[in-house]
């Protein structure tokens, strides 16, 4: 709260992630501060608005991780994070989250509302459970018609997600694809050596082992609560490439959770579909399945198909 003279000023972060002031002793919001604010405070302030903007930019990556990871926290957890914190809580009033209980199962939906009480998607007051983990909900989480109740509750209201969430595009295994171990849909394809790491990095994706003369042969990404990872084969990247340069993408695979090494001069990747860590297409988990191949359509510029 900023106080001066006869003013008091209560400053918050709004559901836009911008600054939004409110006169305490009028009551009511006001657009800047009064006329009789030192010079100080409106430095300060003038300050704060491009940090803010910054810090919203790369909670924004974060927040589309968290989803993507399927991370979850103890419910008491998620509201000291959440509901308290002011540069979260804009970020949480945008999002359906979800409890979920033994086994990862879904039990319950819910979004915080701007006076940080919680709702479902039929308006009805919602309450934290004692037990259970809180998480960003992905849309194959849920069924066609929770998808359009909460689709609809979001327009009632007015409410932009800040990253696509419930109308994300969704890739699935294709019918015959099930036992696939070594995708080809991308395989040949070139691309930018910067333009690719610039995408992959941005999406969570990191290099992989690098060997004789800087070459890397690979990038990965992680899906721990899914127990696999997934890795795109490549050639012609190497450590200190140019900006000039191009690369061509090979197959894509899935393995176990961290059952591949990464590091210098190690060659540890998957030699074949025999390879007992290689997990065929219609095994990966559909969340995992869905980001990845999702995250490999962007990069490159091709459809999900």
């Amino acid at each position: 709260m900023l106080a001066f003279g006869a003013n008091r000023i209560e400053v918050s972060i709004g559901l836009d992630l911008k600054l939004a002031l409110r006169d305490l002793v009028k009551g009511k919001a006001i657009k800047s501060l009064p006329a009789g604010a030192p010079d100080g405070i409106r430095s300060e302030m003038k300050e704060l608005s491009p940090g803010l903007k910054e810090a919203a930019k790369a909670q924004l990556l974060r927040f589309e991780n968290l989803m993507v990871q399927q991370h979850r926290w103890p419910a008491a957890r998620w509201g000291e994070l959440f509901l308290i914190h002011p540069l979260m809580f804009p970020f949480a009033a945008r999002l359906v989250w979800g409890v979920f209980g033994e086994g990862g199962i879904l039990t319950a939906t819910f979004r915080a509302l701007e006076d940080r009480s919680l709702t479902d998607a039929n308006d009805e007051p919602f309450n934290l459970p004692d037990s259970g983990r809180i998480g960003i909900v992905h849309p194959l989480e849920l069924t066609p018609e929770n998808r359009q109740a909460w689709s609809k509750h979001l327009a009632d209201y007015n409410v932009v997600p800040p990253f696509a969430q419930l109308e994300r595009p969704v890739v699935i295994v294709k019918p015959g694809q099930e036992a696939t171990k070594y995708g080809t849909g991308i395989e040949g394809t070139e691309i930018n050596a910067m333009t690719f790491r610039g995408r992959a990095e941005r999406l969570g994706w990191s290099r992989g082992s690098v060997v004789d003369a800087g070459g890397v042969n690979s990038y990965f990404k992680p899906f721990p609560a899914a127990g696999v990872d997934v890795f795109v084969a490549m050639e012609g990247m190497y450590m200190g490439i140019d900006m000039y340069s191009d690369i061509t993408l090979g197959h894509v695979v899935f393995v176990k959770h961290r059952s591949v090494d990464v590091g210098s001069y190690t060659y540890d990747e998957p030699a074949g579909e025999n390879d007992p860590r290689v997990v065929p297409f219609g095994d990966v988990p559909a969340i995992a399945f869905s980001e990845a191949m999702g995250d490999l359509a962007r990069i490159t510029g091709k459809s999900e198909e």
